[in-house]
């Protein structure tokens, strides 16, 4: 393979890039992402990026020098409008295009948005790129009222980090319970007693109906009350960026569709972390992982799968 395209600059093509290096590879690759910055550790935006203890260097996955080092093409803020492939090249947003012999996709997830009328209120907020902490983290400020929709492990980070900060915290979960999705109920039920013993309320069986703005901010109504608030975090799961590779023809099923070497449907391209569904021997189905341990493997199966 001469040119190796990476689309997706955050864990798993960053370390993708690492491997193919590692592993020998001396081509061309292309390291795509559409924000304008280099690669960064996700799990701080929701901790320790959140309150402004580390600053974006001490979350860099690789110092700038590692790609200038490896002979990495960086296209930083730069998307891809399609994935054409038969004939093996990706069609940018403003019509430029660039030939590959190797693809692999790692366009990660994006927050699930809330289904109910007035989720899109400027004080509502996500987090999942750190533009978006960015735009929240000026507004945790000592006193004001901020409410998380959804007791995962997103939510629940912010809740410490802003009750530290001096926050009044509420928690609307859906579920019976906390982490129902993702962690045994003994460890729920641990975690919602030591987030109420730090002063955060914690409201389960929650059923919202709509938001409201205010002249404050939002009111989060349910068909029993309504709850006052200056700031709303959504945290109630991700969607998998899927449709690039969808409208390439690509197969997809909560992700897109990758064997045990994370082949797609499709010859010469792949496709690792967050974005791709693969078959489990533990459970005995496809499932999709959003975990930054699976986000490594995967991509240093991609890469190595890619070179034989």
């Amino acid at each position: 393979m001469k040119t190796i395209a990476i689309v997706g600059a955050g864990q798993a093509g960053s370390q993708a890039a690492q491997s193919l290096r590692q592993a020998g590879y001396d081509g061309r690759i292309a390291l795509i992402g559409d924000e304008p910055v280099p690669p960064y550790q996700r799990p701080p935006l929701s901790k320790t990026y959140l309150v402004g203890e580390v600053g974006r260097d001490r979350i860099a996955l690789q110092p700038e020098q590692f790609f200038t080092d490896n002979d990495i093409d960086c296209m930083f803020g730069v998307s891809v409008e399609h994935i054409e492939p038969d004939r093996q090249r990706l069609v940018f947003a403003d019509g430029a295009r660039l030939a590959f012999d190797g693809l692999l996709i790692a366009t990660g997830s994006r927050s699930r948005p809330l289904p109910v009328p007035g989720a899109t209120h400027p004080a509502v907020h996500s987090i999942r790129k750190i533009s978006d902490v960015d735009a929240l983290a000026p507004s945790l400020v000592s006193g004001q009222r901020l409410i998380i929709i959804g007791g995962g492990y997103i939510g629940l980070e912010v809740a410490a980090m802003a009750r530290s900060a001096g926050l009044d915290v509420r928690i609307l979960e859906g579920a019976t319970r906390l982490m129902a999705r993702t962690s045994a109920s003994v460890l729920s039920d641990h975690f919602l007693r030591l987030h109420r013993s730090h002063g955060v309320q914690v409201e389960l069986g929650v059923r919202l109906e709509r938001l409201e703005g205010t002249g404050h901010g939002v009111s989060v109504r349910t068909a029993e009350r309504a709850y006052e608030a200056d700031l709303v975090l959504v945290g109630i799961g991700g969607l998998a960026n899927q449709e690039l590779a969808a409208s390439a023809g690509l197969a997809t099923d909560n992700g897109i569709v990758v064997d045990g070497m994370c082949r797609t449907s499709a010859p010469s391209v792949y496709a690792a972390g967050d974005c791709c569904s693969f078959p489990s021997a533990k459970y005995g189905r496809r499932i999709r992982l959003e975990s930054v341990q699976n986000a490594i493997d995967q991509a240093k199966a991609a890469a190595f799968a890619m070179l034989g």
